[in-house]
């Protein structure tokens, strides 16, 4: 078995209701996103 650091590579955004500036409310479906290395 080799050994394997467990990396993140995705992450799992849950649905979620979005207030925009203008008062505007987006729902955001849940999805997939990508991991960007800051």
């Amino acid at each position: 078995m080799s050994e394997r650091k467990s990396v993140i590579k995705r992450v799992y955004v849950p649905t979620h209701v979005r207030q925009t500036p203008n008062g505007d409310r987006v729902t955001v479906p849940g999805h997939y996103r990508k991991l960007e290395d800051s």
